[in-house]
């Protein structure tokens, strides 16, 4: 996945000037849904060279022209993870700013 920016801003009619623009740069999502399941540890779900040992790392990565990293390799205990930017200006009244977080 690319990035994936969103901007806008809030309804003029509430006389509340902000603004914003999120920019996700990577999303993480390790889910499991039904009784008794549980969320994958990829970094023990495969045995991709046949040994019996189920601790292959899955990289997709490995198999591009350009060789690159992209080891899929969660624990269990990732539900969710999330990087990008926040950034904001707002102004109410006589007073603004602005401001921009990273995540």
């Amino acid at each position: 996945m690319g990035e994936v920016t969103v901007s806008g801003g809030l309804d003029p009619a509430l006389d509340i000037g902000l603004s914003a623009t999120i920019t996700i740069g990577a999303l993480d999502y390790n889910s499991a849904s039904g009784v008794g399941a549980k969320r994958l540890d990829w970094a023990k779900a495969f045995d991709l060279n046949g040994d019996g040992t189920f601790a292959d790392v899955l990289n997709p990565g490995a198999e591009l022209p350009v060789v690159q990293d992209l080891a899929i390799d969660f624990a269990s205990s990732l539900q969710l993870r999330l990087n990008g930017t926040l950034t904001g200006t707002g102004v109410v009244g006589a007073v603004g700013g602005g401001m921009t977080m990273r995540f």
